[in-house]
């Protein structure tokens, strides 16, 4: 009451408490119960300028690249794939695009739903090459459950959404955006491989793509918290600061790969497809316009105006003020 009193114009301040107490006044309190509505902002995005800094120069440590954690920002930021997709990548999962020479063909199955691959060490009583899912797959070959479905430091989570059935099973493609993504991707991929074939098949107990190469246990499933590790490294290195505010957290990857689609005028339907939503207002999150760009349609707009302003005036500079017989002739 003291501060109210002591305070400019404190005498028309009037408490929530005391509002709501006068007969009648319902609608105050409605009021404060409303919340304010407000814009969606989008969430801050990987720097665009510093995307192939980060894949070929973060994750080179000395004279040695690390191919494998290239490889799985490349799914992150040029084919929009969430943090804990990858880690459910199989070996059998990328091939050359047969209509895109040199260029991965990216199929990133479900789980448990997706196809399992023809894997010539997995057969039936009778010899005979097994079909089936991925959770039979796991469990008959590597005595494994799905990785969405543990809860230890290997688990990686799948958040469902949009899939795709053309190559059989369910699945998400990677569309590469830009294309040579998945040139890049490819190469890498290539050199990845031999990295992997060195290590004793005794070692790899399992069919995912992504494991341990540089440190023990060698060939063991590659773990979320170690790329989350490596990444943030990745990122000092080459000069920036690993935070979500800034867009250099991992997700940031795919808040650009959202961005850099509405950017280049890709209708909404696609870019659903593209990220594997299940509707279209899925994708506002990842491709509203940020600040600087309202700024800078403001700035395109100021000087669209001011070109138009400036033929008005040269237009009313070249009246023919004299001219009584009709004096709003141009010269």
């Amino acid at each position: 009451m003291y501060r109210r009193n002591q305070a400019f114009l404190g005498h028309t301040w009037s408490t929530f408490e005391e509002a709501s107490r006068k007969p009648g006044n319902h609608a105050v309190t409605n009021k404060w119960h409303a919340t304010p509505r407000s814009e969606k902002e989008t969430e801050p995005s990987f720097p665009e300028d510093r995307v192939l800094d980060l894949v070929l120069k973060g994750f080179k440590v000395g004279e040695r690249y690390n191919y494998r954690d290239m490889l799985i920002t490349l799914l992150l930021n040029g084919a929009g794939y969430r943090e804990s997709e990858p880690f459910h990548l199989y070996l059998w999962d990328v091939t050359e695009d047969p209509h895109q020479k040199n260029s991965a063909l990216v199929l990133i199955h479900h789980p448990a739903w997706g196809n399992a691959p023809k894997d010539p060490s997995w057969r039936d009583a009778t010899g005979q090459l097994r079909n089936g899912r991925r959770v039979e797959y796991l469990a008959e070959r590597f005595g494994m459950a799905p990785r969405d479905w543990g809860l230890s430091t290997s688990a990686a989570g799948w958040k469902g959404g949009m899939h795709e059935k053309q190559f059989g099973g369910y699945y998400k493609q990677a569309y590469w955006f830009v294309p040579e993504f998945g040139e890049l991707f490819w190469r890498i991929w290539n050199l990845y491989v031999q990295e992997v074939q060195r290590i004793a098949p005794a070692l790899r107990n399992h069919p995912f793509a992504f494991v341990n190469t540089m440190r023990d246990p060698k060939g063991d499933v590659y773990k979320m918290g170690k790329f989350e590790d490596s990444h943030a490294a990745a990122v000092r290195r080459i000069g920036l600061i690993p935070a979500k505010h800034l867009g250099t957290s991992i997700h940031g990857h795919r808040h650009a790969y959202g961005q850099r689609l509405r950017k280049a005028g890709v209708p909404k339907e696609t870019i659903r497809r593209f990220m594997h939503h299940a509707a279209v207002e899925s994708q506002d999150v990842y491709t509203q316009p940020d600040r600087a760009e309202c700024m800078a349609h403001i700035a395109q707009g100021v000087q669209r105006l001011n070109d138009k302003s400036a033929r008005l005036r040269d237009d009313l500079v070249g009246l023919a003020p004299h001219d009584v017989s009709n004096p709003f002739s141009l010269v």
